[in-house]
């Protein structure tokens, strides 16, 4: 889907790993996504790795953890340094 895509809009209810994939294949590749997160009624905006970053870092610390953990089985490429700590 990220490589065909020019955008993404995605719905997240706050713990899916699998949207989070999408969108850092999305962002890593200079893609902007329009992100819904239900769990707080928010659209956010996410264009660079930094987005991500942000966003990463106000989830719960159980639920990133899953979703590191995910990316780096899933979409190893996208588990950076800049967006998942060391890997």
């Amino acid at each position: 889907m990220a490589n065909e895509a020019d955008f993404g809009f995605m719905l997240w209810d706050g713990e899916s790993p699998g949207t989070i994939v999408n969108v850092a294949r999305l962002v890593s590749t200079s893609k902007p996504v329009v992100l819904y997160v239900y769990p707080r009624k928010l659209f956010l905006n996410l264009r660079t790795r930094a987005d991500l970053d942000k966003l990463l870092g106000n989830t719960p610390v159980q639920v990133a953890a899953k979703l590191q953990r995910y990316i780096v089985e899933h979409a190893r490429e996208f588990a950076r340094s800049t967006i998942f700590g060391s890997t």
